[in-house]
């Protein structure tokens, strides 16, 4: 690992030392360093401010190279090549040439201005910032309405993984950071540029204009214009001046943009395809008021027609991403056909897993109108798409009562809500569909209390138990094992009727298995397929008080 360094500095008297013009010759090396030894100079690095000395090289060439044991620094990390250290090396030479200190003094002095930044809070190149993994000194420094802003002016070209680590360290700290570049040319990016163009999704680029009597930060961004000929949207380089005031912060990447690009270009695009799929939108429209099934003609082909980016901008427009708005309204106007439609379309692709975090959710909505035609089917179908019961879900259930079912409907259903929330596959919901009572059966067992079934003691469960659900009475017989409620029903079965069917449905060696049904016991009752497994709580009892 290299240690050397070009640029010191002596912190007394603010003189700069460059390698390369201090040990060209070799008597004068030798008197530089003698001198430095005699005097007991402290020189510094230029990059990182931590002690250097002089070093002899193995062919007696002098050199400057930090001090033991002092932090990282730019110019001590190994993983850059030669010519890279060579640009970082130039970089740090750069900032002491005039045009850059023109530039650190001429912003310093426009953050003055603004009544918004903390005066003692500006820092022009004589600030540290340290974290537990490094340390950077920005260009310039300063606390605009409580949000720390740094300014890095770059003149020259840098390795990219230099431009990275530095973003990455004023992300991780939580500072919005401004690159300030003096000669951009949007027709001729260099590649440094292109690296800082590409650290976000907003693509500006800023230079600072001290060249008119009023001082001001200039943005440059991509403006999106349509073409109606062609139905098309592009981007052409523009920019404004602007003041802090007039900047956005992005929290997430900690940088500061006048305008989007990612922002201008959803809202063009989107823009534009409203006006290229006029008759579309009309058509859905159209569908959406009148919920008549009749209609799908019209619009059904167009979608299927329509590219992955179309699609996702349809959703977009309509209102079905996100939070889904849309297939709320239609849940709260009973609109069947239109719910129906677009979950089951493998065109739309529908995630509700991220819209369930309020109160007013679309489970209840499609639960609550008194005529609602499909209600099962698009519960299954939204379950499908990734829906999950709220505790606002939760909590409806308890008092909700199905529009007047008889009391043994309203547990079966809210057991089958549990249960379609608990497997997600519409194909396993199918199933489950198959063997419900079944299911019912082994939760009574599991709650030591009859669900799901009218009966008033397990041996009456057990009875239809082993004459209704023979496929799947193998799991159930199990079940009654693990959950201890057998011996229970032994001791009930006065008659031995159900020790006559058991003996029976032993003897039967061409009994069916459903495989399927087994599958879905298998996810809900997992403890009883493994009893040192975890028990899987998919419903409790309370879920049916």
């Amino acid at each position: 690992m290299e240690y050397a360094i070009r640029h010191v500095y002596d912190p007394d008297t603010s003189e700069l030392y460059d390698a390369h013009e201090v040990f060209k010759h070799r008597e004068l090396a030798y008197a530089f360093r003698k001198d430095f030894h005699a005097n007991d100079q402290i020189l510094l690095c230029r990059a990182c401010d931590e002690r250097a000395t002089i070093s002899l090289g193995s062919k007696g060439k002098m050199h400057f190279k930090h001090f033991p044991n002092t932090p990282d620094c730019d110019l001590k990390d190994g993983s850059y090549t030669r010519a890279e250290r060579h640009q970082i090396e130039e970089h740090y030479a750069n900032k002491e040439r005039p045009r850059h200190k023109e530039l650190k003094q001429a912003i310093g002095k426009w953050l003055g201005t603004f009544t918004d930044v903390d005066p003692a809070s500006v820092y022009i190149d004589n600030k540290f910032l340290k974290d537990t993994k490094e340390k950077r000194r920005p260009d310039v420094l300063c606390t605009f309405n409580g949000k720390r802003i740094a300014f890095e002016i770059q003149l020259s070209t840098l390795p990219p993984k230099y431009i990275f680590k530095r973003h990455d360290f004023y992300k991780r700290n939580e500072i919005y950071l401004i690159w300030i570049l003096d000669d951009f040319d949007p027709a001729g990016q260099s590649q440094t540029e292109k690296d800082i163009k590409y650290l976000t999704k907003h693509q500006n680029f800023f230079f600072f204009n001290d060249a008119s009597p009023r001082h001001s930060l200039v943005a440059q961004y991509k403006k999106g214009l349509v073409n109606r000929n062609l139905n098309k949207v592009y981007y052409k380089w523009t920019h404004d001046s602007v003041d802090l005031k007039d900047l956005n912060f992005d929290e997430v990447d900690y940088q500061c943009y006048f305008v989007s690009y990612e922002q201008e270009q959803s809202k063009l695009e989107l823009q534009n395809f409203k006006e290229t799929n006029k008759n579309l939108l009309n058509d859905l429209r159209e569908f959406y008021l009148k919920d008549d099934e009749r209609l799908v003609s019209k619009f059904h082909f167009d979608i299927e027609a329509l590219g992955f980016d179309d699609l996702t901008m349809l959703q977009k427009v309509i209102g079905l991403d996100n939070n889904h708005e849309l297939l709320l309204k239609a849940a709260k106007s009973a609109k069947s056909y239109f719910l129906l439609y677009f979950l089951e379309t493998s065109s739309i692709n529908i995630d509700l897993s991220k819209s369930n975090n309020i109160s007013d959710t679309l489970l209840q909505n499609i639960l609550l109108p008194p005529k609602m035609l499909f209600r099962w089917k698009i519960i299954q179908l939204i379950f499908h798409h990734g829906y999950t019961m709220t505790e606002s879900d939760r909590t409806f259930l308890k008092t909700f009562n199905f529009h007047e079912d008889m009391p043994g409907l309203r547990l079966q259903r809210i057991i089958n809500l549990y249960a379609y929330n608990a497997l997600g596959q519409r194909t396993h919901m199918e199933w489950f569909e198959k063997i419900d009572g079944t299911v019912y059966t082994v939760l009574s067992a599991k709650f030591n209390k009859i669900v799901g079934h009218g009966f008033h003691n397990f041996i009456s469960l057990a009875n239809n138990a082993i004459h209704s659900y023979k496929s799947t009475f193998t799991f159930i017989e199990q079940a009654f094992k693990f959950y201890k409620v057998w011996d229970k029903i032994i001791a009930e079965d006065k008659k031995q009727t159900f020790r006559e069917k058991h003996e029976q449905f032993l003897r039967d060696k061409n009994q069916p298995t459903n495989m399927e049904g087994y599958f879905v016991l298998k996810l809900l009752f997992a403890e009883v397929f493994n009893p040192t497994g975890k028990t899987v709580e998919w419903i409790k009892l309370e879920d049916l008080q």
